[in-house]
């Protein structure tokens, strides 16, 4: 397996099932391991008395780590530091697992590239409104330092606007949904064999095979597209995830393939 040591995300790659259940829970499994470790030390540091700022969502406490407190300040840090991740996990915003949730969520109402899209876009209108509100509570001379709600808003909406990019090079390596219409080999078949020839309407048996051969090639042309499509989506999420270095020489070698034998239409 792939190992990515991400103190917001999970430890590996991993390849979720095709159903909603899998695909939901899989990044559902942050936040849950976030909020079982908080849950854990909760009694102790709530037993000792939890120093101010052990609950609060920016900061951190202030802990002075010497022998004697040792343990318990790793305790409360250990606690502080899942509070805030289970939290900051569940927003919808790209990259954080809350993204992945809502983006299967919203796929279960219209096409993926659609609540994938749909989903970035709202994620992006997430960082600009915590970099704004950010700015707007930022007052030091108050003793409110809201620096690290701007910089995570804005260091969001650089990962939102990569994604974007990646966006466009899928597209360039072939978006092939809803860029096929109902036409082959000049035909439309649309209306069904009724394309051929719309004033036969007694087709001899010759032509009536020869009509289903071309149907059957056009379906399983379709069939392999969308194989490769599906396959080409999986090696980008790839990609986003581990960078071009992820990619074995035979992932390579498919999406150079791929976008030569299904270049975009623009």
């Amino acid at each position: 397996e792939e190992i990515l040591i991400w103190p917001l995300g999970g430890l590996a790659f991993v390849q979720p099932g095709a159903s909603f259940t899998s695909r939901f829970w899989t990044p559902a499994a942050g936040p849950i391991s976030n909020l079982i470790l908080f849950l854990a030390t909760l009694p102790a540091v709530l037993y000792h008395g939890a120093p101010a700022g052990t609950f609060h969502l920016i900061y951190v406490p202030n802990l002075e780590l010497v022998p004697s407190t040792l343990l318990l300040d790793f305790l409360i840090l250990i606690c502080s530091l899942n509070l805030k991740l289970t939290v900051l996990n569940l927003l919808p915003i790209y990259p954080l697992d809350g993204s992945q949730m809502a983006t299967e969520v919203a796929a279960r109402y219209h096409p993926r590239e659609i609540a994938r899209q749909g989903a970035l876009w709202f994620s992006l209108f997430l960082c600009i409104v915590m970099t704004l509100i950010g700015a707007m509570l930022n007052r030091p001379e108050l003793g409110r330092n809201m620096m690290p709600l701007i910089y995570l808003g804005f260091t969001l909406m650089v990962f939102g606007m990569y994604e974007f990019l990646m966006h466009a090079q899928r597209r360039a390596l072939g978006d092939w949904m809803g860029s096929q219409d109902d036409t082959f080999l000049g035909y439309d078949f649309s209306k069904g064999y009724a394309a051929f020839d719309e004033e036969d309407e007694s087709p001899s048996a010759a032509e009536v095979k020869r009509q289903q051969e071309i149907e059957a090639k056009r379906q399983r042309e379709e069939q392999e597209r969308e194989e490769i499509r599906q396959r080409v989506d999986e090696l980008l999420e790839k990609v986003h995830q581990g960078g071009l270095d992820s990619l074995s020489d035979a992932e390579r070698q498919f999406l150079r393939l791929a976008s030569k034998k299904y270049p975009s239409r623009g």
